[in-house]
């Protein structure tokens, strides 16, 4: 493996992929003197609690497949509930759903509080879903100055741009 400083961020992000490990950036930021943060708090819009809206569908090329859930995040209120990506979604509080556009509608019309039933076909069979809205937590990063950066390293930090 060759030093942090003589990689890319290209070949950087291919190995960390690869390999399916976290990135250490402070292991090259540092280099620069600098440090990451990360804070979590309540996701917001407009002051208010945003809804865990992380559900998305694709339709398949083929006509007979039906409209297939993306779960983008397992942590979601969708992905606690037990839902899959790929899951055929068959319905939602009984009601059929066959396109991207009929899901999106259902999903923006729900508010914090509404319990949803979600039906979805898997190979194994049927499965229902209940999941109650809720808000989601969002992660906020915030690069920082280390205290003990050396004159080099804030000259480079100075340098680089972010």
């Amino acid at each position: 493996m060759s030093t942090p400083d003589a990689r890319t961020t290209e070949s950087l992000v291919r190995e960390a992929l690869n390999a399916l490990e976290d990135i250490d950036f402070d292991r090259y930021i540092g280099l620069l003197g600098l440090t990451m943060r990360e804070t979590r708090g309540p996701a917001m819009y407009n002051g208010e609690p945003e809804r865990d809206l992380r559900i998305y569908g694709y339709e398949p090329p083929s006509p007979d497949s039906g409209l297939r859930l993306v779960i983008s995040n397992p942590s979601s209120i969708w992905g606690r509930a037990g839902l899959h990506s790929r899951d055929r979604l068959a319905g939602i509080n009984g009601t059929p759903v066959r396109t991207w556009s009929e899901l999106r509608a259902k999903v923006q019309a729900l508010r914090l509080g509404d319990t949803v039933r979600v039906q979805v076909q898997r190979p194994s069979g049927p499965f229902e879903a209940t999941v109650i809205v809720a808000g989601f937590e969002r992660p906020t990063v915030r690069i920082e100055r280390l205290p003990n950066a050396t004159v080099a390293q804030r000259r480079l930090a100075e340098a680089a741009i972010f």
